[in-house]
């Protein structure tokens, strides 16, 4: 089993301290910059990439989205947002898979939240999200400088898994090389990327 599999099919999803103090925290930043963003969901095809429990994809929709595709890693949080989701979209469909490594179909919208916090080659997972998404890709990345994602970085690492942590500079400039229309926004804990993907995805492989 891969070890980020293992680590979250052990302690995630739940409701305990542990897991707002580490995963749960600053979800309200959260929803406000991805709403900033989305527009309505009316109608429109959606993929929530690591999607947990469904929770949080459920509390940013402005609109009945026509199918909505959930893909975690851990089969109990795609049967948990399978049932978060139900009756709010036209078509709920959960598959247990790295979403990062599928290829065979694209979407209006990509969800990625959380998702490259743990990939070591993000640059390399971000250009596949690229390539799922005919529409907008939202993503998040952690900041390097905020003491909640060093701690969380330290205690990853005892764990054996990895916490990218990043700054500014470097990440405008990955951004810059896609030749994607994209924006770039800050909340105190994390980087939140939207990027433009209609009808450009071919540029994808530029990151590496």
């Amino acid at each position: 089993m891969d070890p980020t599999e293992k680590y979250f099919q052990r302690l995630y999803p739940n409701h305990s301290s542990y897991s707002r103090l580490f995963f749960r925290h600053g979800e309200q930043a959260r929803r406000e910059a991805v709403h900033q963003w989305l527009g309505t969901t009316e109608g429109i095809d959606i993929l929530d990439a690591g999607c947990g429990d469904g929770r949080f994809l459920r509390s940013v929709l402005a609109g009945t989205p026509n199918k909505v595709q959930l893909e975690d890693l851990v089969t109990g949080n795609v049967t948990l947002a399978c049932a978060h989701l139900q009756g709010f979209a036209t078509e709920v469909k959960g598959i247990t898979r790295n979403a990062i490594g599928a290829l065979e179909e694209r979407h209006d919208l990509v969800l990625a939240v959380g998702i490259l916090d743990y990939q070591p080659k993000w640059k390399e997972a971000l250009a596949t999200l690229i390539l799922r998404t005919r529409g907008i890709l939202i993503a998040n990345l952690p900041r390097a400088t905020h003491p909640r994602n060093l701690a969380r970085y330290s205690w990853l690492r005892m764990n054996g898994l990895h916490l990218n942590l990043i700054r500014h500079a470097p990440l405008k400039a990955t951004l810059r090389t896609i030749g994607l229309p994209f924006d770039l926004r800050a909340t105190s804990l994390e980087w939140f990327i939207k990027i433009d993907c209609q009808g450009e995805s071919q540029h994808a492989h530029h990151l590496g």
